[in-house]
């Protein structure tokens, strides 16, 4: 598929999942598991795992923060001031599902894209910024720039024998991108993909879709 066309779909993804119920959302879930399964996107775990942090606190603070039907039975004896609500819970829970199907659609694009294709994708996508006249090559150039320096990066640990760096000494290794600068190629070459007649499918129902949204 063209790489442009799984950009769309991510973000038809997105969209889909804001207009979703639990058991749309379901079925959204399974499909996309059964799709990381067959593609073997390792990448989803990490950012998971990444983002754990995130959907802890959303779940918190939706648990209580969102008025309701308190908690039956809830273990901490501090009034039901303090207490979670149902409403709060399943609120969190749903948030944190649409999060979670967000980040495996993201994975599928990572693990089925290369870089060169999905900054072409992101290139073709951005054409028609040229109407107020921004430039999309620089736009590509960037991006391009920016994701080899990503790669180039020392990684930073964060013990050294035994000892935690100080803030200073991360700052230095952070520095030490500008000595990576100078392996940048001056010329960029970005090969952009045909569109088959799946794309042109796959283009013809988003944008049916799409209308049918704006119509409804």
């Amino acid at each position: 598929m063209h790489p442009s066309i799984k950009i769309l779909c991510l973000i038809a993804l997105a969209i889909a999942i804001h207009l979703s119920n639990g058991w749309q959302l379901l079925t959204i879930g399974i499909v996309l598991s059964v799709a990381l399964i067959y593609y073997r996107a390792d990448g989803f775990w990490k950012l998971l795992r990444r983002v754990r942090w995130l959907l802890f606190f959303l779940l918190l603070i939706f648990a209580f923060n969102t008025p309701g039907e308190y908690v039956k039975l809830w273990p901490l004896d501090v009034g039901q001031a303090f207490a979670p609500t149902y409403e709060g819970l399943s609120a969190g829970l749903l948030q944190a599902a649409k999060l979670c199907i967000m980040l495996a659609g993201l994975s599928l694009l990572l693990v089925t894209t290369n870089r060169e294709n999905l900054i072409a994708g992101f290139y073709l996508l951005a054409a028609p910024l040229r109407i107020i006249k921004l430039s999309p090559e620089r736009f590509a150039a960037r991006l391009w720039l920016t994701l080899h320096y990503v790669e180039q990066a020392p990684k930073a640990e964060v013990e050294k024998n035994g000892v935690r760096q100080h803030i200073s000494d991360r700052i230095s290794e952070l520095s030490m991108l500008e000595s990576h600068t100078n392996g940048a190629p001056e010329h960029i070459k970005l090969a952009l993909p045909d569109l088959t007649w799946r794309d042109i499918l796959v283009l013809t129902i988003l944008i049916t879709a799409g209308v049918y949204l704006l119509c409804a």
